[in-house]
């Protein structure tokens, strides 16, 4: 019986359906990256689409 046989059949007797399934993540580099950009550019503050919240006051 081969590794992927092998694993196939385990998955088939032990496993949920769909329990797993291969995800796409990013490498270390890409990871690495995006965690220094995150860091070094925060979307707080620098987003381009300025948030606008307005409270509205109810006048009796």
């Amino acid at each position: 019986m081969t590794v992927s046989q092998h694993r196939q059949l385990v998955e088939m007797l032990f496993c949920r359906p769909g329990q797993w399934q291969n995800l796409s993540t990013p490498g270390e580099l890409r990871s690495l990256w995006l965690l220094l950009r995150v860091l070094l550019k925060p979307k707080l503050i620098f987003d381009r689409k300025p948030r606008i919240t307005a409270i509205a006051v109810h006048q009796h």
